[in-house]
């Protein structure tokens, strides 16, 4: 049996760590919660009341994960605009030091967000005990008809789109130059960002940032420039060149995450909270070493390849149906790791090379330029992958999913054992 270990996301939940937080801070905690305690059945009380004349709901904006408080929020906007989200209602969001403070003040541009500690954790209660007065911004990870039927709703001020283009100067880009955004998840943001925690858990969806080199080049030899996004990176690019921006270690900052993923011609990432940002923005993406594996990208213009899972004594690939029989049930909102799985299966990982990488490079730039050929066994084959996922009701077959064609022309499908 799959044991998934789910990371819970409450607004009222108590972690305390004294060697992280000062004596002050814990004595503002314990007097919030109680004030919080206190005032929540005042509050309730009075929305209860003026519900027959004003529909009140309180939503808790996930600040802790990158990936969360991009997803999480702008699906709430593509639900309204879908017309899923009632427009009698009038929705009040409450965020605190999120991870990211420009998105959030993109949000405020369509949303009320009040950005403040203290009201977050007054009204945390209404979130923690899932009152009717609460709205959950849940997220599957598999809102294809969301992302593909609605469009973003962020944008960028003229001042904003000014800096931005100013700091793109500074990195030798020009107005008329196009980049791609590179981006890797590694172990040192976790470890940096929540130091203390055990996140392994989440490893197997890191990636190498060295082996985009080969797709680094092709990129350059075709006019671009390409930058490399993270917020923290354990180590520096094994490839220089002057249209090669190491933006990770050099010029990181909130804005630019956001600018630049925003105006990138596609961006090429793995699962995580940097690649995210790239589907809030409705931007093209080449998502390497996917996983949890049968999950896929569901945003517009996104192809990938996954992790590919072998034999551990032959080294053999595992036919993509028994990964999905073994690996199926694996979320990735739970974070949970596939390891043990594997380990029960004499099974492992093995991430994508760099002339696969390579590989999907060469295919979004033939997409985006209408030069991608399609032919009867790429889409007999094609056919046959989403036919596994949707025999084996995984959670990510309620859409065609788009693997790379190079990468599932070689892939085994079915189980040859008897």
């Amino acid at each position: 049996m799959i044991n998934l270990r789910k990371e819970v996301i409450n607004p009222y939940m108590l972690v305390w760590k004294m060697n992280n937080y000062s004596i002050t801070y814990v004595i503002f905690e314990i007097l919030m919660r109680m004030m919080s305690i206190m005032a929540f059945p005042v509050i309730y009380l009075f929305l209860l009341t003026i519900k027959p004349f004003k529909k009140i709901k309180f939503c808790f904006i996930y600040n802790r994960r990158f990936g969360h408080l991009l997803l999480n929020t702008d699906l709430f906007l593509r639900n309204k605009q879908l017309g899923f989200i009632p427009d009698n209602v009038y929705y009040l969001f409450f965020s605190y030091k999120p991870v990211n403070n420009q998105v959030v003040k993109m949000f405020q541009r369509n949303m009320n967000i009040i950005n403040n500690e203290f009201f977050y954790k007054l009204f945390a209660p209404f979130g923690f005990f899932r009152t009717r007065f609460n709205e959950p911004l849940p997220l599957l990870s598999n809102e294809y008809y969301e992302y593909n039927k609605a469009d973003t709703s962020l944008f960028f001020t003229d001042e904003e789109c000014a800096v931005g283009r100013g700091e793109l100067r500074k990195m030798g880009i020009g107005e008329n130059d196009w980049y791609v955004c590179i981006f890797a998840r590694d172990e040192i943001y976790t470890n940096t960002k929540f130091g203390g925690i055990d996140h392994s858990s989440t490893d197997h969806r890191n990636g190498d940032i060295d082996s985009y080199i080969d797709a680094v080049k092709y990129i350059i030899d075709k006019g671009g420039f390409v930058i490399r996004m993270g917020y923290k990176v354990s180590k520096k690019f094994g490839y220089k060149n002057p249209k090669f921006i190491d933006y990770a270690i050099k010029y990181r900052s909130d804005f630019m995450d956001i600018y630049l993923t925003a105006n990138c011609y596609f961006f090429i990432g793995t699962c995580a909270g940097g690649s995210d940002a790239a589907r809030v923005f409705d931007k093209p993406h080449a998502a390497v070493n996917w996983m949890p594996i049968g999950s896929a990208p569901f945003g517009k213009n996104e192809i990938f390849i996954s992790k590919k899972v072998v034999n551990k004594d032959s080294k053999l690939p595992v036919p993509f149906e028994k990964q999905i029989n073994v690996l199926g049930d694996i979320l990735v909102q739970f974070g949970s790791s596939p390891e043990d799985i594997l380990q029960e299966n004499n099974m492992e990982l093995e991430n994508n090379t760099p002339e696969e990488i390579l590989e999907l490079t060469k295919e979004m730039f033939d997409r985006l330029n209408k030069n991608f050929t399609s032919d009867s066994e790429y889409e007999r084959k094609l056919k046959q992958f989403n036919a596994i996922l949707v025999d084996s009701n995984h959670w990510c077959s309620n859409f065609k999913q788009t693997p790379g064609k190079e990468f599932l022309m070689k892939m085994e499908l079915h189980n040859t054992e008897n």
